[in-house]
């Protein structure tokens, strides 16, 4: 079979019980469905219902050959080729699915798992992990394999792990919280056992609820502000401390001023000098234990980001090699490939088609790539970068001259050497949203200063038979828009695209169908931006921009967007000279 069949990577026999009879060796992949009938009182219940048929393939005799998810391990033959292109078996599962990863793999790289009945085994095939209840060793092996398989390939912990970041941020605000909360209650408990000691009043608890508010708002901004809440990469118990520390320190500033100037009587200077370094300490304990936690799921390889490196060859494969060998940094490495298009692995090929590397990054659970000493021209970068961004993949760069920059790139440390991300992954819903909640009240108010006439401009449909422009748009959606004359503004009718929210206020420059149709990249931008009506592309205006020099410059914008940059831009775009006639004739 392996002989007359080149796409069949494993080939598994006919399994037969010490009696002779039909061991059901073949199995369709678990669900949760399927769990809950193999695993739990459910199949006790109902041992003949259909998902475990189903599962198990009972409704089918064996006795032809058939493709099929996964066999038992007892008996297969692999092909060479489909080892060398998926791996060996997954050494992080120790007993028990380790087969079943292997055939989902092979899966995965196109290869296919074929049950092929003449060949045949006797198999004492015993089931441990089903008998001697939740205290069977083998049973508690098979539960552990199974967590690591569904976190290793499961769709939803996939697409959550890809907003880690944010879920990070959120576990440590909420840790924060417990800590001040907590820090505070003990002052307040400290002060009232020494009521008798000290000459101010104590007053209830309940009087100390507005200031315990403020004091949790305090903080949470302060430490928001210094950046505590963000993915900054690799960080000791000093880094920490220090930032910590300043974020309680300009938090104790705030209050006490406050305290002052309304004039209040709840302010308590022993209070407030047992609750700083308290709630310091705590929060820091919360930290180094969220830590610690992190790092030892990793180093027993759960919670792995898995990882395309791809660059020069020989440095690819070494920084492969070490992480490989590093699991509690966090990355489990999927392929390494060499960074010119045409080279690549087999079951990665299709890495440099636009659609196709959507495709790999599903089917691979791909949630980084690591570029190491990249020898792409700059056009070929940025079409990474975009494909990668548009499909929720992190690209990081490994080199030596990232560390110049590491504070404006979101740069880190990777096993001593310096990481910057391109064009990293923000912008969540509540960027977004304050995006949009900018562009609508800039918009507008610039509509009202306009008055009436510049409101029924904004929303009047261009005249039929007048001179239109039809621009690309978000997502491949198309408008119309009056195109701009010397002499005659149209800023009442772009506030309007605004507000229909068809033009961001800031964006690439828009283009034309036409236009975007010649350049993949540019179709690959507008997947993940709308054009803006300005942008750094207008406050060159009277440039001789090349297309390479206005992509960067859209790759630069994405990399530093925020609501506070957009104003800026506005701002310089309503300040910035008019063109003169030569000016408008070189752009």
């Amino acid at each position: 079979h392996m002989d007359e069949n080149p796409e069949t990577g494993i080939a598994g026999g006919k399994l037969l019980n010490p009696d002779g009879t039909l061991q059901y060796s073949c199995r369709t992949f678990y669900t949760l469905s399927t769990l809950l009938h193999r695993r739990t009182l459910i199949g006790k219940l109902f041992p003949n219902s259909r998902v475990v048929r189903d599962h198990l393939m009972l409704d089918w005799d064996h006795e032809s050959v058939r493709e099929v998810d996964w066999m038992l391990g007892a008996c297969l033959m692999v092909r060479n080729k489909a080892i060398t292109d998926v791996g060996l078996m997954d050494e992080r599962f120790f007993m028990y699915f380790e087969d079943v990863d292997w055939c989902y793999r092979m899966k995965q790289h196109g290869w296919k798992v074929v049950y092929v009945p003449d060949a045949r085994m006797k198999h004492v095939h015993r089931r441990e992990s089903a008998k001697g209840g939740i205290f069977n060793g083998r049973l508690l092996a098979h539960l552990n394999s199974m967590f690591r398989f569904f976190d290793k390939w499961n769709t939803l912990l996939y697409r959550l792990r890809r907003h880690r970041t944010l879920a990070r941020g959120g576990l440590l605000l909420l840790t924060d919280l417990i800590a001040i909360n907590g820090a505070f209650l003990v002052a307040f408990g400290l002060r009232t056992l020494l009521g008798n000691v000290l000459q101010r009043p104590v007053f209830p608890l309940s009087a100390y609820e507005p200031f315990l508010l403020l004091t949790n708002f305090v903080v949470l901004i302060a430490n928001a502000f210094l950046r505590l809440y963000a993915s900054r990469g690799h960080r000791d118990v000093w880094d920490d401390a220090f930032d910590l520390g300043k974020g309680l320190v300009l938090s104790t500033l705030i209050l006490m001023a406050s305290t002052f100037l309304t004039g209040s009587e709840l302010h308590s200077r022993f209070m407030m000098a047992v609750f700083v370094p308290l709630a310091f300490v705590v929060m820091l304990a919360g930290r180094g234990v969220l830590v610690k936690m992190s790092r030892s799921l990793r180093r027993d390889r759960f919670d792995l980001t898995r990882t395309v490196v791809l660059g020069e060859r020989g440095a690819a494969a070494e920084v492969a090699a070490s992480l490989e060998s590093r699991p509690e940094l966090g990355y489990d490495v999927v392929a390494t490939l060499p960074d010119r298009p045409g080279d690549e692995e087999r079951r990665f090929r299709e890495f440099w088609d636009a659609e196709g590397i959507r495709e790999v990054v599903k089917r691979h659970r791909v949630g980084e790539v690591l570029l190491v000493r990249p020898t792409l021209s700059d056009r070929e970068l940025g079409r990474l970068v975009l494909l990668c961004r548009r499909d929720g993949v992190h690209v990081r760069l490994v080199s030596g001259f990232a560390d110049f920059l590491p504070q404006a790139l979101g740069g880190h440390d990777l096993m001593g050497r310096p990481t910057a991300d391109l064009v990293p992954l923000s912008g969540g819903p509540l960027q977004r949203g304050a995006q949009r909640a900018l562009e609508i009240l800039l918009a507008g108010t610039g509509l009202l200063f306009l008055g009436p006439w510049a409101w029924f401009r904004a929303f009047r449909s261009p005249p039929e038979g007048g001179e239109r422009a039809t621009i690309y748009g978000r997502g491949g959606r198309t408008f119309l828009r009056v195109p701009e004359r010397p002499g005659r503004g149209r800023l009442p009718e772009t506030l309007g695209h605004v507000l229909r929210g068809e033009l961001a206020l800031v964006g690439p420059r828009p283009r034309s169908p036409e236009e975007v149709g010649e350049r993949e990249e540019l179709r690959v931008l507008f997947d993940l931006v709308r054009p803006g009506a300005t942008g750094t592309w207008r406050l060159r205006r009277g440039e001789a921009l090349g297309a390479e020099e206005e992509l960067s410059l859209a790759l630069s914008y994405l990399q530093n967007q925020s609501p506070f940059e957009d104003l800026k831009i506005v701002l310089r775009t309503m300040t910035r000279p008019r063109n003169t006639p030569e000016q408008r004739s070189k752009s």
